[in-house]
């Protein structure tokens, strides 16, 4: 706790002492001129940092997309790809062979049972 306080009072401590010795000694422009000068420099490093960083991020996802996707994901794909195939097979043939024929059947036999109830006279349900 006692480090983490260190380096904002010493920065804190500086400034007390640049101030009050430019105040004296009656410079103050000049070393405002300088802290804006250094507080430009901090900024321009900051931004180059910032620069190699994000540089540095967009290498790093391009290489984990291009490794992690390329060998492992697209495998699972092909694979899912495949189940998907084989399911509407499956669904294919079920429907064609084994339900289209009993539906085909259910619907001759009530439409022959609705032919003779007519014909019979008897149209009840």
């Amino acid at each position: 706790m006692l480090k983490s306080l260190l380096a904002p009072a010493i920065v804190i401590l500086i400034g007390v002492v640049l101030v009050v010795v430019s105040i004296v000694l009656n410079i103050t422009t000049q070393v405002r001129d300088i802290a804006i000068v250094l507080a430009m420099l901090a900024f321009f490093a900051a931004g180059v940092a910032m620069i190699a960083f994000f540089s540095v991020l967009t290498t790093l996802v391009a290489k984990l997309r291009d490794d992690v996707i390329g060998e492992q994901v697209t495998p699972i794909l092909g694979t899912a790809r495949d189940t998907a195939t084989n399911i509407k097979g499956s669904t294919d043939f079920m429907t064609t062979r084994a339900a289209g024929p009993v539906i085909k059947i259910i619907s001759f036999i009530a439409a022959t049972d609705r032919f003779i109830r007519v014909v019979l006279g008897r149209s009840g349900g």
